[in-house]
């Protein structure tokens, strides 16, 4: 085994490598940097076909919530991270109230292992609510693979949930979105 500790945007390694792990990821794959590295390591040989990697697929859904906004009295209308840990008494945290009102969208499905991967995507999807409540946020959440057998989805330290505020929306049945 060689560790190289090295900016993997930039690495120009001397020959192909059997496995790479890589744990550079957040929820959505937003503000994380697995995508541009991966493709770099790619473009530069370091990683092949033949490379395995851990993890090597990820998965982004999407729903519509309506969540609570008021923190002791006070309106805080901000990307919330919505870690497990949040709901165990002992650690403090305010947990936040998130109504689930839509299904569950699939927004993207990443296979590290088959080459380039588009770095931006722009998805224009419907969603189907079930309840009457007015849509005040969006619920980013996915699923890492790091084998055939081995799924990760939210875990205390990895890919916690994400809920971006949106404009309200009034609940129709069937809201779209860009």
């Amino acid at each position: 085994i060689e560790v190289i500790m090295a900016d993997a945007l930039t690495l120009h390694f001397p020959r192909e490598i059997d496995v790479l792990i890589a744990e550079i990821i957040d929820t959505g794959l937003i503000d994380e940097l697995q995508v541009p590295a991966l493709n770099a390591l790619r473009n530069n040989g370091v990683i092949t076909n033949k490379t395995t990697l851990i993890p090597f697929h990820y998965t982004t859904f999407a729903q519509l919530v309506h969540t609570d906004n008021t923190y002791y009295g006070y309106q805080i209308v901000v990307p919330k991270h919505e870690w497990p840990f949040y709901a165990y008494p002992r650690t403090g945290w305010v947990q936040t109230k998130v109504e689930p009102i839509s299904d569950v969208v699939e927004l993207v499905s990443a296979d590290f292992s088959l080459g380039i991967i588009k770095e931006q995507i722009v998805e224009h999807v419907r969603f189907k609510t079930n309840k009457t409540k007015v849509i005040n946020g969006i619920k980013i959440f996915g699923k890492i693979k790091l084998s055939k057998n081995v799924e990760l989805s939210s875990t205390n330290a990895l890919n916690g949930d994400k809920i971006i505020p949106i404009d309200p929306i009034k609940n129709t049945g069937s809201v779209e979105v860009e």
